[in-house]
């Protein structure tokens, strides 16, 4: 997560985890916020000329930022599940790069880094529908904390 900075004194910074002011967390301007799903509130107060501040409250909201992953999709034209839809992929990890396999081993779709919502897999290669059969994905996210995911997605008529 990015530090929480305090501002607008010349004074020393506090933070705290606790409303009571006793658990004290950090004694710098910024503070780094612990990773705790959910939300979770931080105090900072300001001390000048040996008077401390009233606190102001922070909250911080993490949420769980996994993307949901469909097994199969119908490109059937019906206007329901034609495409593969993987969600707000991109907003959530801005790097990733989707690749999808045939049985063979041969590339079928692979999307821009970044971009898999404007481009979804569509179940279409060189202008042609690909077969009802399995497919194998590879989603590459290309950030420092997830591992390469990958996995089967069916193609269904």
């Amino acid at each position: 997560p990015a530090d929480i900075e305090a501002s607008g004194s010349t004074g020393s910074y506090s933070w705290y985890s606790d409303a009571s002011l006793n658990d004290l967390i950090g004694s710098t301007q910024s503070y780094t916020p612990d990773v705790i799903m959910g939300s979770t509130s931080y105090y900072v107060t300001v001390t000048e000329n040996g008077c401390e501040g009233l606190p102001a409250e922070v909250s911080i909201t993490f949420e769980n930022c996994e993307i949901i992953i469909p097994t199969a999709f119908t490109p059937d034209d019906d206007q329901i599940n034609d495409t593969w839809e993987l969600g707000s992929i991109d907003d959530v990890y801005p790097n990733n790069v989707v690749s999808v396999y045939n049985r063979l081993g041969n590339k079928v779709y692979e999307s821009d880094q970044g971009a898999y919502s404007p481009r979804p897999c569509t179940g279409i290669y060189n202008d042609k529908k690909l077969p009802t059969c399995s497919y194998y994905f590879i989603i590459e996210f290309n950030d420092t904390l997830s591992e390469n995911l990958t996995g089967i997605v069916s193609i269904l008529k």
